[in-house]
């Protein structure tokens, strides 16, 4: 329980001053409970408030990441009203923190990265905060969207920005459990849940947006092969709902978690100018070559300042 107290002599000073008729305003002093005690007896984090289960895919470098960010959230202990900072809680990365180069997005574009796939971790913190029903800071979309948690569950996060923050505004203490196995990233949220309450998400997408695909002539391809040089995304636009709901299924509170943009981008393939034809394009246009113009036209060269 949080103790609530004054302090009486300042109290007392603050109402002697203090003219007739005239409002005091004395502040209350809060007192947080000591929850080592409890927690070493077993008697918190009994419930299972929410959990998610995602699988790592891509490099030994990323799954390494996902690992390592999974291990410095572990064991993460959130009093009522803390604030849990992603960024702050697993650090700048670097080679020297121990992550390692895979790939990531910046600027549209995919690019090997160091620490690149932790957001696989912070998306799976999200879910599970919204799951757990607590607060949301702040939090991005991804540029584009994730495969391994639903459209608008996901949290995209980069040191200097975007970030993934969330608060503790329950009655009780919150513990992180995150872990990998294999290829499976684990997150669990453990607290205390006496009235049973729970949550689901309604998940709509308003609008979809196409790739196209792009031929690009490079001579380096070998003829009568190709290769894709960008991997396409299919744009969209989802909005989510958090439903909470009591204990014997009667809806609390239906309210909008968010809505996501997610970008596309067109699917680009390599080709050897010379099988055109059997891929149904167009030559490629060779650009003129311009002749050099009269000596007598040529201006006369400027000093260089």
């Amino acid at each position: 329980v949080v103790g609530i107290s004054i302090d009486g002599t300042a109290a007392q000073e603050a109402l002697d001053a203090a003219a007739p008729g005239e409002t005091v305003t004395i502040p209350l002093v809060r007192t947080q409970p000591d929850y080592t005690e409890a927690g070493e007896n077993g008697l918190l984090y009994q419930d299972l408030l929410s959990q998610c289960v995602t699988y790592i895919s891509g490099s030994s470098g990323r799954l390494s990441n996902v690992n390592l960010a999974a291990e410095k959230c572990n064991g993460t202990v959130l009093l009522p009203g803390d604030v849990f900072d992603y960024n702050k809680t697993v650090g700048q990365r670097t080679t020297e923190a121990g992550f390692k180069s895979a790939p990531a997005y910046y600027m549209g574009q995919t690019v090997n990265e160091i620490g690149g796939g932790i957001c696989q971790m912070s998306s799976s913190l999200y879910y599970c905060t919204v799951y757990a029903n607590l607060k949301v800071v702040t939090r991005s979309n991804h540029r584009y969207a994730v495969g391994y948690v639903p459209d608008g569950l996901d949290a995209t996060v980069s040191w200097g920005g975007p970030e993934y923050r969330f608060k503790n505004d329950t009655d009780y203490p919150i513990k992180i459990v995150a872990f990998t196995e294999g290829r499976n990233l684990t997150v669990q949220f453990y607290g205390s849940n006496p009235d049973g309450i729970y949550v689901q998400t309604e998940r709509q997408r308003l609008s979809t947006t196409d790739y196209t695909t792009v031929y690009q002539p490079d001579e380096s391809i070998p003829r009568g092969s190709t290769k894709e040089e960008v991997t396409p995304y299919t744009g969209r636009k989802t909005q989510v709902y958090r439903c909470v709901y009591a204990a014997d299924g009667t809806l609390i509170s239906r309210t909008l978690e968010n809505v996501s943009n997610y970008s596309f981008r067109d699917r680009v393939i390599l080709y050897n100018p010379a099988d055109a034809a059997s891929l149904g394009l167009a030559p490629a246009e060779t650009p003129p070559v311009e002749s050099a113009p009269p000596a007598e036209s040529v201006p006369p060269a400027e000093n260089t300042p």
